[in-house]
C-alpha cells in the first residue's frame, strides 16, 4: 500500500519530481529561499526560526535572510519544504501529500510575535498524520505539518 504522503530529501532530482522545478543542487537552497520562486510553487506560508527571532506569515509579506536562519518551513495546505541550517550547511526536505485521507487537524493560537504589523497570524491549522504499525496495527501519528494562518488585526 502506497504511503499518503511522501517525505524525501530536498534535492535537485526530487524538485523536479515533485514541482517539475529544475534547479542545480549547488543553487537549490538559495533558489527556495527567493519568495517569487515560493510562491510560483504553490507555497503560501511560511515559519523562520531565525537565531534572534522567529517571524510567522504569508510568504510574501517576509523578510528572508539566508545568514540568519536556523529552519525554514514554507507550506501550503498539500506540501511543505523544510530548510535546516547545520553551522552553514544547508540540507531540507520535501513533504508531498499523495492522499487526502487518515490525517487530522488542529489548531493552535499563536500570540503577535512582530510589533507594528497591522495584522498578524492568530491561528496556526496543523495536519497529523495517521499510520499504522506494521505488527499490531497500532494507529500512531506519523507526521505534523502546518497547513496555514488565520489572521487576525491588531486592536
Amino acid at each position: 500500500m502506497e504511503s499518503m504522503y511522501k517525505l524525501m530529501e530536498l534535492n535537485s532530482r526530487n524538485l523536479k519530481e515533485v514541482f517539475d522545478f529544475v534547479c542545480d543542487d549547488n543553487q537549490c537552497i538559495d533558489k527556495l529561499l527567493d519568495k517569487d520562486v515560493l510562491i510560483r510553487l504553490g507555497f503560501k506560508y511560511g515559519i523562520i526560526y531565525n537565531f534572534d527571532s522567529v517571524i510567522t506569515d504569508k510568504i510574501q509579506n517576509i523578510k528572508i535572510d539566508k545568514e540568519n536562519i536556523i529552519e525554514v518551513r514554507f507550506f501550503s495546505y498539500e506540501n511543505e519544504i523544510r530548510i535546516f541550517n547545520n553551522e552553514g550547511i544547508y540540507s531540507g526536505t520535501i513533504f508531498y501529500q499523495n492522499e487526502d485521507k487518515d490525517f487530522f487537524t488542529e489548531e493552535y493560537y499563536l500570540y503577535p510575535r512582530e510589533k507594528n504589523k497591522k495584522k498578524y497570524p492568530h491561528k496556526l491549522e496543523v495536519k497529523k498524520y495517521v499510520n499504522y504499525d506494521d505488527t499490531d496495527k497500532q494507529a500512531y501519528i506519523s507526521y505534523v505539518k502546518p497547513c496555514s494562518f488565520e489572521f487576525k488585526e491588531v486592536i
